[in-house]
């Protein structure tokens, strides 16, 4: 449908009266001359006033420009129409030099129009370096036209210094065909957007009046450049026929909607099914939409009203979906929060018994690490030795096994949780240890470098641990001395000197976790001393 309203009739029948008038003022005879200068005024301001129209009404900005530019380079033309004949007519130099720049907007006007065309639709139009080329080919046309004095290829004077008979020359044919061409371009391409589109019964509003003032062009044209004449007034002149054809033809589309426009929101909001009324100030109702009902607050219904220039809108809100959605929402949120408990209590459970596990895991590891010595202990306390110093002697083994044991499942302990443990933590274990093997051998000792910050290994101080444990036992059956040394100054040293005859010991002893771990052990014997060393890292050496 058209998108017009009571006013936008009312300011096109306005419009059409004035040119008319305008119209009528420039064929009059010439004793009526002075009035014939009102109608490049009345042609100025409808153009104007046009132009003002478009910058208000055309929202989309890539049709506004080239719209406004082709309604400002109209008003040029007849703004240079009333300098040559009212104000210049009297010099004939300057006044053949505004007769040229006729040609510009001539020139510019087709190729905006044609612009226009194609940004109103889907129509692939020029890319941005074609347009320029296309701008700058129209600036060169105008420049060889201001410049025909130079050498009349436009236009042939019989009196170059006067503005007597002339000819066309070939300039002004090319100058014909591009108006023709670009004029052609952007009438098809309107219509072949008006053929698909929502408005295409009413193509005939802006092709009707385009054909028509085209008609007037041609028979313009194939006169010679003369309009008809009834006696000596002229019924038309080129500039108002030419302004007439791209105004009729771009504002027709507006109307039928074929170039979006904003207006008609009158007639929309009258065919709307919105519950509203806008009211002016004394609150008299201007406009009713047709869904407008009474307007009053119930159930799920709201009254909302708004402040507008010149009055206030009324409408009635229904929020009885919302209201319902608001209940989806809090169902759905009650149903997550009670799924989101349930799952907390499953990840405690779960975290709970993966804790559990771990520990029954990690149990079940130091269990098997001190085998040997629990069984030990076992045997010794389920079958003690009748004899009294047997029995302390075995009672003085069993606590030097059971600071082992601790000590070892301690160690064990702290692996898991952290990936390396203080060397401290190793001279601890070993000076417990010495101090239950003290009470077999008369002189056991523990020195330590460089221990305080020292971060070893979790691997290597259990295995250092098992290596000081396997030489005590050894120590344990013979009751001699034993030395231990813990070094962790530039690389990690442990050394072990004990008065023993028999080590298990050996440069072989659990090879495949010293080789794992980058460490070497080293047995030597002089005399009744044996050493047993340990070593890892840079600068300690076996």
């Amino acid at each position: 449908m058209p998108y017009g309203s009571k006013n936008s009739g009312r300011r096109v029948a306005l419009f059409v009266l004035l040119f008319l008038a305008a119209a009528v003022c420039q064929v009059l005879p010439e004793p009526l001359l002075p009035l014939r200068g009102v109608s490049a005024v009345l042609y100025i301001g409808v153009l104007s006033g046009w132009a003002v129209s478009l910058r208000r009404r055309i929202v989309q900005e890539t049709v506004r420009r080239p719209l406004l530019a082709s309604a400002w380079q109209m008003v040029l033309l007849f703004v240079l129409r009333m300098c040559r004949f009212m104000y210049f007519a009297g010099m004939p130099a300057l006044s053949r030099w505004l007769w040229y720049a006729y040609y510009i907007p001539f020139t510019a006007v087709p190729l905006l129009a044609w612009l226009t065309a194609c940004r109103a639709g889907e129509v692939s139009g020029p890319s941005r370096t074609g347009e320029r080329l296309l701008w700058t080919v129209q600036a060169l046309l105008c420049a060889a036209v201001l410049c025909n004095d130079l050498h009349g290829q436009a236009f042939v004077l019989s009196d170059p210094f006067g503005a007597g008979a002339y000819s066309r020359g070939w300039l002004y044919g090319v100058a014909v065909v591009w108006c023709v061409g670009f004029t052609l371009a952007a009438f098809l391409t309107l219509m072949r957007r008006c053929r698909v589109s929502a408005a295409r019964r009413l193509w005939y509003v802006p092709a009707a009046p385009a054909l028509l003032a085209a008609a007037l062009l041609a028979v313009y044209l194939f006169r010679g450049g003369h309009a008809p004449r009834v006696g000596d007034v002229a019924l038309f002149q080129l500039q108002e026929v030419f302004c007439l054809l791209y105004v009729t033809m771009f504002e027709g589309s507006i109307r039928i909607g074929l170039i979006p426009s904003n207006s008609g929101y009158d007639e929309l909001f009258r065919i709307s099914d919105a519950n509203a009324s806008i009211v002016d100030q004394e609150g008299q109702v201007i406009y009713r939409s047709r869904g407008t009902g009474p307007v009053r607050d119930s159930g799920s219904l709201r009254t909302r009203t708004q402040a507008i220039r010149g009055g206030h809108i009324f409408w009635t809100e229904d929020r009885s979906a919302i209201a319902g959605l608001n209940r989806e929402l809090q169902v759905a949120a009650q149903r997550i929060e009670e799924e989101n408990d349930l799952i907390q209590q499953e990840n405690a459970v779960r975290a709970e018994r993966l804790r559990y596990e771990t520990k029954n895991r990690l149990y079940d590891t130091i269990a098997r690490a001190v085998r040997p010595q629990v069984l030990a202990m076992d045997e010794f306390f389920r079958s003690p030795p009748p004899d009294e110093d047997a029995f302390r002697t075995g009672l003085m083994h069993a606590a030097l096994l059971g600071a082992y044991v601790k000590r070892r499942g301690n160690l064990m302990l702290l692996a898991d949780e952290s990936p390396s443990i203080a060397a401290g933590e190793l001279v601890l274990a070993v000076r417990e240890s010495l101090e239950y093997l003290a009470l077999r051998c008369p002189f056991c000792h523990v020195q330590e470098e460089g221990t305080g910050a020292c971060l070893l290994p979790s691997a290597l101080v259990i295995l250092a641990y098992d290596l000081f444990e396997a030489v005590a036992e050894s120590v344990w059956a013979e009751g001699r001395a034993c030395v231990v040394s813990v070094r962790c100054a530039g690389g990690f040293a442990m050394e072990v000197q004990a008065a023993a005859d028999a080590c298990p010991v050996t440069d072989q002893w659990r090879r495949a976790e010293l080789e794992a771990l980058g460490t070497a052990v080293s047995v030597r014997r002089e005399d009744d001393t044996l050493t047993v060393r340990l070593t890892a890292g840079e600068g300690a050496r076996p």
